[in-house]
């Protein structure tokens, strides 16, 4: 556990300081994930990194081992995007309790709330149904598509300027 404390030689953390990460593996009863966040890897490479925590055995506190998933950031980006290879939007992944974990477009997420009143209203208009707005952000017209899945509780959000020309879609 000392080595993790260790830049360049475990995992650190930027926002998840040593001595509360001890806390929280000691602790941890139910899994836990961490947003994309800043993760110095050995050899002093910075990774925007997604931590998945599970507690073994499952279901118990002061569990004696916890097993720990790191997915890098862009890995969930370049799937997302590989969707289509046309979609230019901005699509962002809440947990359940609607805490940011991923985000195409961070600084846009950072610099504005209109997009969590959006989800907000949308959860609460639709039950968690899938379902697509057209919405006013900043001026802009944007169809926001939203779903949450039944497994984990998860909102998946996408954003794409609204066209109303054919020009504005790329072709091949």
């Amino acid at each position: 556990m000392e080595d993790m404390a260790i830049p360049g030689i475990g995992f650190t953390y930027e926002n998840w300081q040593p001595a509360y990460m001890k806390e929280t593996l000691h602790t941890l009863d139910a899994p836990l994930v961490r947003p994309v966040e800043e993760v110095i890897i050995p050899g002093n490479n910075r990774v925007r990194m997604l931590t998945f925590l599970q507690p073994l055995p499952v279901g118990g506190s002061h569990s004696p081992g916890v097993v720990i998933i790191l997915v890098k950031g862009d890995t969930i980006l370049h799937m997302m995007g590989s969707v289509s290879v046309h979609y230019l939007g901005d699509f962002f992944i809440l947990d359940e309790q609607g805490q940011l974990l991923v985000a195409s477009n961070g600084s846009l997420v950072r610099s504005s709330d209109d997009l969590a009143s959006l989800v907000d209203r949308m959860e609460r208009e639709n039950s968690g149904d899938l379902t697509s707005v057209i919405h006013q952000i900043k001026g802009t017209t944007y169809i926001v598509s939203y779903a949450v899945s039944d497994k984990n509780g998860w909102q998946y959000v996408s954003r794409c300027r609204w066209c109303c020309e054919i020009s504005c879609y790329p072709t091949r």
